[in-house]
């Protein structure tokens, strides 16, 4: 029976290798195998010019499948199923990132409001989702950096001049991250002279909402950052990333290959259309100042925290399925 069983296995990956080099070969999806293991699990996934972005499948470490489904720009997307030792014990499909259907067992309850509809406001931005703190079931900050020269939308983008004029404003400072030395009159100045920008830092919370079933990242923060002479990388001062959606929202994004729902700079963040690398998870015993974001080895550590964030989901499904 065990046997057979790891024969179906083995069946399914050279069933999905076949498949990923179908779609290699016509062109449609230019996308990256990768194999991670983990202390109790491994999983095989897809990336997309640096976002994880395609299919997943993971397995216990009895080679038991464990979950298996798509993801679209980091997000679960479309058909999702997750096994136990019993067998297939969930089924889910995603209707969009932010709101999904229990198929199986079948929702206990269904809140009027548990279902996200995007629908952009006046500003030209989609709101987000109002949570409360009852609502949510794991929670965890999370430190980005947007490398510039994997992200050609935004290297492209008015992002830094919109930082310029934030920074004007104190009110839009991100004050928990944010050294901001300030001259005897009070202004700020920065000269790009003797500096090259190459990317953003981000700072953003990863969290599941036990009413729509659904793992989010809001992002709070987010600061230039440039090289100077030295090759010494420096962080500028950091604004509130949602305070200036407004202003992203009237960006357009001019390129006839994105995806319909890729408009504007503001949709570039909000449907993380960019590639990233982890460089600090929320640890109280880490400082900011210990963090090196083009450290030797700062790829894997991205990527384990990533994988785990995801593994660590499906690990509440399960919790979810037996309550």
């Amino acid at each position: 029976m065990v046997l057979n069983h790891l024969t179906h296995i083995k069946m399914r990956k050279l069933f999905y290798g076949l498949l990923l080099l179908s779609l290699f070969s016509c062109g449609r999806n230019n996308r990256v195998s990768h194999e991670f293991k983990g202390e109790n699990f491994h999983c095989e996934y897809q990336t997309a010019d640096g976002r994880i972005e395609g299919h997943y499948i993971s397995y216990y470490n009895n080679e038991e499948v464990k979950a298996e489904g798509y993801f679209e720009n980091g997000y679960h997307a479309g058909n999702w199923k997750l096994w136990d030792s019993t067998g297939l014990v969930e089924e889910r499909y995603y209707k969009n990132p932010f709101s999904c259907e229990i198929i199986i067992p079948g929702p206990k309850s269904k809140p009027s409001d548990s279902i996200y509809m995007l629908k952009k406001t006046s500003l030209g931005y989609y709101p987000y989702f109002e949570v409360k703190e009852k609502m949510v079931l794991y929670a965890k900050r999370i430190w980005r950096f947007i490398p510039i020269e994997n992200n050609p939308l935004i290297k492209a983008s008015e992002l830094f001049p919109i930082w310029q004029k934030s920074i004007v404003d104190g009110n839009l400072l991100y004050k928990k991250e944010s050294n901001l030395n300030l001259s005897d009159d009070g202004n700020y100045s920065y000269y790009s002279t003797d500096t090259k920008l190459v990317g953003y830092n981000i700072v953003e919370d990863y969290f599941y909402d036990n009413i729509r079933n659904v793992s989010e990242k809001r992002i709070l923060g987010l600061a230039p950052v440039v090289i100077g002479l030295e090759k010494k990388a420096t962080v500028l001062p950091w604004i509130y990333f949602p305070e200036v959606r407004a202003q992203l929202a009237t960006k357009l994004m001019d390129n006839n290959q994105l995806p319909k729902n890729i408009q504007t700079l503001d949709d570039v963040f909000f449907f993380r259309y960019f590639a990233s690398r982890i460089y600090k998870e929320e640890n109280p015993y880490l400082r900011d100042n210990d963090i090196d974001i083009f450290a030797e080895g700062m790829e894997k550590e991205s990527e384990r925290i990533d994988m785990e964030l995801i593994d660590s989901e499906h690990d509440i499904w399960l919790e979810l399925v037996k309550k």
